[in-house]
């Protein structure tokens, strides 16, 4: 990976900067789902290990080459008035090879017992293009009218993308034993699939920032005109979806002299969407709206802040997975995402730092026409909460330079599926995390510009289940991992 970036001034009024980000990998592919059975519930097998490997060596494989490039350059044309310009290019090719977890467990095909230790699988294997061009134009101005400070955005952007995608399956590969895996056996990868998505965006756009005394007001808009193209060439089918849609948002809030800022916000969203269902139909643009309201309270003069907010979020025309059709998605109707959150920072001591936070969330299919209507989303957690001490040592010490933290990483246990036939829920973990560092030019080598950190998650290792999307499709936390950073600035 290299990624090189470089800003040019000619003069004060004008800034360019062009940046690359060229990254190449070759992995096997991990995020395998296993059974409930076996990693959330006890199996007369007992547990499966987080280890267990149910692709096929030699088989499974992922190879992604990407790159991006684009520009940033502004010119400040007088004291009011700035033009801006971003643009960006960016590609991914990805090649995806692997048996996935199956639907069904299945007597054991070496001693035929039906104990629940093997499973069918389903097998990829696709190839998969993308390209993506955005540019932005954007005329800025900062004025005075009367007592009123105004930044006035005003623009024009456009966004292509295009995606090819060719992906050939295997719907019957070999059972695995999930306890007592045997690997070799042939695969059959067939039934191709195609397609070639285009997206083409072009959005007008206004903004005004407003500050009056201690009130800020920040009112917004703009207009979308998007064409989404959907060619399928195995299946013989084109769709195009045309859609055009106005989207709006303020902001109101009041900065009081001690620090304490109350806020309200209103916003809508606009997304078009590539693609079709099972049955050829394009997806329609999923839309939004969001209103949060909260209060912030940050010390004047100091690195420390708290605050808590409220949110509602309505979403239309959602994509998810159609389980009855795998490797094709549904659009299931709304979403209705509700929740309170709470995160602070503070400096206890000149030397100690506290960073905490606290959210609960309340997701709920608000229509659907396949039984989840009045249901929470598989793998969504109602609450989630961390906390994150650390300490450094300073002063004409040996240890100077020397740091350390520890936190904590709570996730309330979530739903397994959907659906109420055959529900069940994950159950809550908690993780600790670690950290020691050292800065160089702080200790008595005086290195200037030198840090050494060290990162752990998961201190104890812990074995535990994140996340389920169906019964035989959940996924082990990640173990303990240690990463080392070494920095030199100059």
């Amino acid at each position: 990976m290299i990624a090189p970036s470089l800003t040019w001034s000619p003069n004060e009024q004008t800034r360019l900067t062009v940046y690359g980000h060229y990254q190449r990998d070759n992995g096997v592919p991990e995020a395998q789902g296993l059974p409930a059975v076996g990693t959330v519930f006890a199996s007369p097998n007992g547990r499966i290990k987080r280890s267990r490997f149910i692709g096929e060596p030699g088989v499974n494989s992922y190879d992604r080459e990407q790159y991006t490039f684009g520009y940033e350059v502004s010119h400040e044309l007088d004291d009011v008035w700035t033009l801006k310009q971003n643009t960006r290019y960016a590609y991914v090719d990805d090649k995806y090879r692997a048996p996935l977890h199956g639907y069904a467990f299945v007597p054991n095909p070496v001693t035929g017992a039906d104990d629940q230790s093997a499973m069918t699988r389903y097998g990829v294997d696709w190839a998969q293009r993308n390209k993506v061009f955005g540019i932005d134009n954007m005329a800025q101005a900062k004025f005075n009218t009367f007592d009123v400070a105004h930044t006035l955005l005003i623009g024009v952007d456009y966004y292509h993308s295009n995606s090819k995608f060719l992906g050939l399956y295997d719907r019957n590969p070999p059972v695995i034993d999930l306890y007592n895996p045997v690997y070799g056996k042939p695969m059959n990868f067939g039934q191709p699939f195609k397609w070639d998505r285009t997206i083409n965006q072009t959005g007008l756009y206004v903004q005004d920032q407003l500050k009056w005394d201690n009130w800020f007001l920040t009112l917004g808009g703009r207009y979308d005109w998007a064409e989404a193209d959907n060619k399928e060439p195995i299946a013989g089918t084109h769709t195009t979806v045309k859609d055009e849609k106005f989207t709006g948002r303020a902001g109101l809030g009041y900065a009081f002299d001690n620090g304490v800022t109350p806020y309200v916000s209103y916003s809508e969203s606009f997304l078009p969407l590539s693609g079709a269902d099972y049955a050829g139909k394009a997806f329609e643009p999923s839309t939004g709206k969001q209103v949060e309201a909260g209060i912030k309270y940050q010390p004047p003069g100091q690195d420390s802040f708290i605050q808590l907010s409220v949110y509602e979020i309505n979403q239309q025309n959602i994509l998810t997975a159609d389980v009855g059709n795998p490797g094709f998605n549904s659009q299931v109707g709304e979403l209705r995402s509700r929740g309170v959150e709470l995160e602070g920072k503070a400096n206890l001591t000149d030397n100690l730092g506290l960073i905490a936070s606290v959210s609960r969330n309340d997701v709920v299919y608000t229509k659907d026409n396949d039984g989840r209507e009045g249901r929470h989303p598989s793998g969504t957690p109602p609450m989630t909460a961390s906390l994150w001490l650390d300490y450094h040592f300073t002063g004409d010490t040996p240890i100077a330079g020397l740091g350390m933290g520890l936190g904590a990483r709570y996730v309330r246990g979530s739903d397994g599926t959907d659906f109420a036939d055959g529900h069940f829920s994950i159950p809550s973990y908690t993780v600790y995390d670690g950290m020691v560092s050292y800065d160089l030019q702080q200790s008595p080598l005086r290195l200037k510009g030198v840090k050494l950190q060290v990162n752990l998650q998961n201190l104890e290792d812990k074995v535990y289940v994140s996340r389920c999307t169906s019964d035989v499709d959940c996924y082990y936390g990640e173990g303990r991992t240690i990463t080392t950073d070494l920095t030199y600035n100059w």
